[in-house]
């Protein structure tokens, strides 16, 4: 069987649909291998296109189809042997760029030109004609190198590998190992590459878990856009401003490879979600284009306050703005729009973005990527497409179901934890669809149903979660969890570590990452640990600092809080302050589990979760219980009123409730203070007239 991968058809459509045919239905339907259509991008005499349709053979290595739509045989036969020349050194210079393909001085892989035309003869004697051509061609020789013939052309090799690390001498230190995973993870998957290839009319969404790829795909996608239609305007949003030189240095990777220049950066748009006068952001255009007021952070959140919502400071400016400019034409400023992150953006950003593309369907070219779990108790972190942009829209569905950068007893944690499955007082948040587990990688290992009130066992398996890390290093290795007695040990803990990362264990400071899981804390809790480091003679830096708009500096370890690693990961990743994710409090209970998750699966290799006092020892025992459980999730599933009750439990409080709590709380603590003082006659009960029924209850339970 031959599958089947399309990207932006322009044109030759129904020669297009001829050739898909006789591979699906047609004479060709007992062939194997991958077709691309409309892909790869190719540069022929200073001219960048798509290659009509090339097809990948274990067998028969790489077959370029030029497909001919106009009846003429003189075209057929004179004019395209020029064009085919420069389309097969094109090919062949491509592939030569891999070591693996080449044999000596010679290509290792065959490449054959083959011209394809339904449309001058009949479609069935053309089906034949190919079919004859395609079993007359030699054979590969060494059919070992087709997954190296597929990255080649999916042009991502070395594409993840930021560093070359020459300097590693030992085989089995954790440089070694980081270096020989990127080397492993060269290749996308088929769903990763359907969703960097495919495009639809109307609205993409890319969806997954964190590590899934889901930024390195529009990065991709981008570049691919910007290729194929080089005078459309792009724009790349993303609510993670360091995201903004990740995204420059892979469409620049990626383009350079496939057309070996620079691109027009005068074409790309990579701009933060918000923005402002000082820093051009999508909302910020927005409000130009509109000509409605601009809204800063303070007074997003006096307007958040106001209104005593759940929703994000962002959240309302953008609710805000589109009712303000509802009555007005807005232009739009680009032809596409890729959106990063969207579950941190919201629905209200995502109609903001469609109001910003050009013409009349406001709908078109909009590609938004999403983690499906970053509200663990969220069904749906954003709602469907139709209740977004309207029922009328066309919608294309892309889930992507494996995590590359977790491993399996990493990512079960982190989902342990944050769920809360194993905690003393129960489970804290859940899906309310349980299709969900499976859609981002678990099954039920005893092949039950879930059912409300039962037992369920979920496990993770290989193809959701490769087996890159399990097996080279042990479970105590890839995951500890670390309880100290006090801050200051806590700090000197990690600086030791951090040293013998870099000295003995040959990782690089850039593959180290230090979290405070409360932002506001960061910089007073992360200073104890930067002033052991720099005793030590190690650089170190708080994210943001130097430049706002980058996250990892050359040489120095990088120390965030949770706000800021989002969407960034590290080999090894430090966690302090982890007993600040425990709480037996009801109000905000989840918040907190979501910040312990978030920051655990930044790891895209070892975690240490370090923290202090009664809380850290909690959690830990709550991690123990996971690997009892063979990193599985086992727990009765909750019947939906459980999760109901659970939801109005733990539920996050609007700015106005927590006011009214946190006021609440002062008011008890005066109410029992007069009864203490009234038990130890310091206060008399007569001064209360009107509450003595209620501090003479207070008084007789505090006896």
């Amino acid at each position: 069987m031959v599958e089947i991968r399309k990207g932006i058809i322009k044109t030759k459509h129904s020669s297009i649909e001829k050739l898909e045919n006789f591979f699906t239905e047609g004479l060709g339907k007992d062939l194997d291998g991958l077709l691309y259509i409309a892909y790869p991008i190719i540069k022929i005499s200073e001219t960048i296109s798509s290659i009509d349709a090339l097809w990948l053979s274990e067998k028969y290595g790489v077959v370029v189809f030029d497909l001919i739509e106009e009846d003429n045989d003189k075209l057929l036969k004179q004019e395209r042997t020029s064009y085919q020349d420069d389309l097969y050194y094109e090919i062949k210079n491509k592939l030569s760029g891999t070591k693996e393909l080449r044999t000596g001085r010679e290509l290792a892989v065959a490449i054959n030109i083959l011209t394809f035309s339904p449309f001058i003869r009949k479609s069935e004697d053309e089906e034949q004609r190919i079919l004859s051509e395609i079993e007359e061609l030699e054979t590969w020789g060494d059919s070992k190198l087709y997954q190296a013939l597929i990255s080649s052309i999916q042009s991502v090799i070395k594409l993840k590998a930021e560093k070359t690390r020459t300097y590693i001498r030992k085989a089995s230190s954790k440089g070694a190992i980081v270096r020989d995973m990127e080397n492993t993870m060269a290749n996308l998957d088929h769903e990763q590459e359907t969703a960097v290839i495919s495009f639809t009319d109307g609205i993409q969404r890319i969806r997954g878990l964190a590590g899934s790829g889901k930024t390195i795909i529009l990065a991709l996608k981008a570049s691919y856009i910007h290729a194929t239609n080089p005078s459309a305007d792009i724009a790349i949003t993303f609510n993670t401003r360091s995201l903004r030189g990740f995204f420059e240095r892979l469409i620049r990777k990626f383009f350079l490879y496939q057309v070996g220049e620079e691109p027009d950066w005068s074409k790309i748009n990579i701009i933060q979600a918000w923005g402002s006068p000082k820093s051009v952001g999508m909302y910020y255009e927005y409000c130009l284009e509109a000509k409605i007021p601009y809204m800063d952070l303070d007074g997003a959140r006096s307007l958040k306050f106001m209104n005593g919502s759940l929703n994000t400071e962002f959240s309302e400016i953008c609710k805000k703005a589109l009712a303000e400019s509802s009555e007005k034409i807005i232009e739009g400023k680009y032809d596409y729009i890729l959106v990063d992150e969207a579950q941190d953006l919201d629905q209200y950003f995502l109609q903001i973005c469609s109001k910003m593309i050009k013409g009349k369907d406001k709908n078109k070219n909009l590609i938004y990527a999403y983690d499906e779990l970053q509200k663990l108790n969220n069904a749906e972190p954003l709602p469907p497409p139709t209740e977004i942009f309207g029922k009328t829209i066309k919608e294309d569905d892309k889930i992507l179901h494996k995590c590359y950068r977790n491993s399996k007893p990493i990512l079960v944690t982190a989902h342990a934890l944050g769920f809360g499955i194993y905690r003393e007082k129960g489970i804290v948040q859940l899906f309310n669809n349980t299709k969900l587990w499976e859609d981002v990688g678990y099954k039920e290992k005893n092949g039950n149903r879930i059912e409300p009130g039962k037992e369920v066992i979920l496990c993770r398996n290989e193809a959701s979660s490769p087996l890159y890390l399990e097996g080279i290093d042990d479970i105590e290795e890839l995951i500890q969890f670390q309880y100290f007695e006090n801050s200051k040990e806590q700090a000197q803990w990690v600086a030791n570590e951090i040293k013998r990362n870099l000295q003995e264990e040959e990782l690089l400071p850039e593959d180290l990452l230090v979290i405070n899981p409360i932002a506001v804390t960061t910089r007073k809790e992360v200073g104890i640990i930067r002033e052991v480091l720099h005793s030590m003679n190690i650089n170190s830096h708080i994210a943001g600092d130097i430049n706002v708009d980058k996250f990892f500096e050359e040489n120095s370890i990088t120390f965030t809080g949770i706000n800021r690693a989002k969407g960034n990961e590290a080999a090894m990743v430090y966690i302090i302050n982890a007993q600040d994710c425990f709480s037996e409090e009801n109000i905000n209970t989840k918040i907190k589990r979501n910040i312990l998750f978030t920051a655990i699966t930044r790891s895209k290799g070892w975690i240490r979760v370090c923290g202090v006092g009664d809380s850290m020892k909690k959690l830990t025992k709550e991690f123990e219980e996971v690997k009892n459980k063979n990193f599985c999730l086992e727990f009765p599933y909750p019947s939906p009123e459980k999760l109901k009750e659970m939801e109005q439990i733990y539920r996050d409080v609007t700015p106005k409730e927590e006011k009214a709590i946190g006021d609440d709380e002062k008011a008890l603590k005066r109410v029992a203070n007069i009864a203490k003082g009234i038990k130890h006659g310091t206060r008399s009960i007569e001064d209360y007239p009107e509450h003595q029924d209620i501090l003479k209850k207070i008084s007789k339970e505090n006896d």
